[in-house]
């Protein structure tokens, strides 16, 4: 019977470096100190998102749950749309919104076609 430990013992596959085509991050900064992130993938979907640096961290027991809370609200409907016609509207053009709230962050992302971003002004 053929010994099968020395195989582990004396392999010789090396790694090799993986270059992946990662797109440069450009990072800008609005008069009121706002930031953003952008990267061109030249792919036909893109995410767009906004990350706040509020997340349950920073939750007390007079206020335990108001991140996760106010991060649903987002998704309540404005004074311009309604609930049913934003699910609408964004189902209309094959997108999906979604947020989570983390320890450190609350985060909203939308991902859509590329060519539909500038529907969500």
């Amino acid at each position: 019977m053929e010994d099968v430990m020395p195989r582990f013992y004396n392999s010789t596959a090396s790694a090799s470096p993986v270059y992946l085509n990662i797109p440069e991050t450009r990072v800008t900064s609005l008069s009121n100190g706002f930031r953003i992130a952008t990267e061109d993938s030249q792919l036909l979907t893109t995410t767009v998102g906004v990350w706040i640096d509020a997340g349950s961290r920073f939750e007390n027991d007079k206020n335990n749950g108001v991140a996760h809370f106010l991060e649903h609200m987002a998704f309540k409907g404005t004074m311009k749309r309604s609930q049913s016609a934003l699910e609408l509207e964004v189902e209309n053009m094959g997108a999906h919104l979604n947020a989570y709230t983390s320890r450190e962050q609350t985060v909203y992302y939308a991902k859509c076609f590329s060519q539909d971003v500038d529907h969500g002004k």
